[in-house]
């Protein structure tokens, strides 16, 4: 994981799905037999890309939404790809319930 603000502006381009996209594209193309997941974050959202993992990103927000519901978590996206919102103060408790459900997702390079 790593933080997109640590590297670029607030509220520039490019935004955050942008350069989290890129880094994931480029560990895809380094790691071509690997399944990779990518989280790029900031103060108060993460941006989630994936090859290779079989995880559902939409259901994995309404989780979140059900275990953290102090966090008004919001967002989705697709299967591989999404991003999700929530209260800033509690980025590390969204982080790492997100990242054991990431940690639990089934692996299939396909």
């Amino acid at each position: 994981m790593g933080s997109v603000i640590d590297f670029f502006l607030i509220l520039t381009f490019p935004p955050p799905g942008k350069t989290s996209g890129e880094v994931h594209d480029r560990l895809c193309h380094k790691y071509p037999d690997k399944a990779i997941v990518t989280l790029g974050y900031g103060p108060d959202f993460t941006v989630l890309r994936s090859r290779g993992v079989l995880m559902n990103i939409p259901q994995m927000v309404r989780e979140l939404q059900k275990e953290i519901p102090e966090a008004s978590i919001n967002g989705g996206g697709h299967l591989v790809v999404g991003s999700i919102k929530f209260v800033g103060g509690l980025r590390t408790k969204v982080l790492a319930k997100l990242a054991e459900k990431i940690g639990k997702a089934e692996v299939g390079m396909g």
